[in-house]
């Protein structure tokens, strides 16, 4: 009797640990976020949605597209409103090469510069890279935004 009740209170703890595990949210800003994806299929992703900046700092991440992609490729630029920090992408312009299953990395970086305090959605555009210079069309931006806050 003793041994299954043992064995019954084990396995409701079991239970009871791995059923509220699995129902904690997940609030880290440094994960990978996905803004969205291109028309010819790479995936654009971030390594972390938030960026903070203090007083005269400079932060860094990087843009990563991968996945299976088409022939087409396209330039990203970034999008801040206006007061809000400076960016850039590197190199400049940031090209997404298509054709094949790849990786390709940007890095982006921003500084406070005179930016007031606040936060700001910063958005990834995208525009095909023709090779026609009188071809141009509006840049689209990805669904998902960076986001920044100033301190």
């Amino acid at each position: 009797m003793k041994v299954s009740a043992f064995l019954s209170m084990m396995v409701s703890s079991l239970l009871l640990i791995s059923c509220a595990s699995g129902s904690s949210s997940n609030n880290n800003t440094n994960q990978s976020y996905v803004l969205g994806t291109l028309p010819n299929g790479a995936s654009i992703s971030v390594n972390q949605r938030t960026f903070n900046l203090s007083s005269s700092q400079m932060v860094a991440g990087t843009i990563t597209a991968s996945g299976t992609m088409s022939e087409s490729s396209y330039t990203l630029t970034l999008s801040i409103p206006s007061g809000g920090p400076d960016g850039v992408l590197i190199p400049t312009p940031c090209n997404i090469i298509g054709g094949g299953e790849e990786t390709e990395t940007c890095h982006l970086n921003f500084t406070k510069a005179l930016a007031a305090s606040g936060t700001y959605n910063v958005a990834v555009k995208y525009q095909p890279d023709t090779s026609s210079a009188r071809v141009v069309e509006s840049a689209i931006a990805l669904p998902n935004t960076i986001t920044l806050i100033v301190e």
